[in-house]
């Protein structure tokens, strides 16, 4: 009897060892698996690919770098958009254009709002540094008040136009 419970504890220690075994091989296996996929070269971007990062990162250092949108509208180009609207209104010139330089202002803090005459009316110019023209509102005298044409720039948004509507 002593003899068949040294044979199971012999059979429990090859065992023992075959799981020791396999464990060490396995975990060799990863070790070399993780060292193939570490030791790969890393990929190259072609000639052709933009640099990756920002102009500032791979510009000189004596050359400024001034980010621009990628377009900006001109008095032309809003006119050559096309009215928004056109129409009239009882209200003087006057009011509609104190009324929509007011509201401009308060939705675009940061743009510049330039007055200047057209003729016996008056041309309202929105307009920023980054964008180009916003807007423009030609306003004219009509009987019994005000006659006038809006016109947005491709980055000016809906807003302006809703407040020279709120205006008339």
């Amino acid at each position: 009897m002593d003899r068949g419970i040294i044979t199971n504890s012999d059979a429990m220690r090859k065992a023992q060892r075959g799981v020791a075994r396999a464990t060490a091989l396995a975990g060799v296996t990863l070790v070399v698996l993780l060292g193939g996929c570490a030791q790969t070269a890393p990929v190259s971007a072609s000639p052709d690919d933009p640099p990756v990062g920002s102009v500032a990162d791979v510009a000189p250092e004596n050359v400024k770098v001034e980010t621009l949108p990628a377009y900006r509208d001109t008095i032309d180009d809003a006119r050559n958009n096309g009215a928004v609207w056109q129409g009239s209104s009882k209200k003087t010139l006057v009011r509609v254009s104190a009324c929509t330089a007011r509201l401009w202002k308060k939705q675009l803090p940061y743009a510049r709002l330039q007055r200047t005459k057209a003729g016996t009316g008056q041309t309202l110019e929105l307009s920023s540094n980054d964008d180009g023209i916003l807007a423009i509102l030609d306003l004219a005298p009509h009987k019994p008040g005000s006659e006038g044409a809006l016109y947005l720039g491709s980055t000016g948004p809906q807003s302006l136009a809703d407040a020279v509507r709120q205006c008339l």
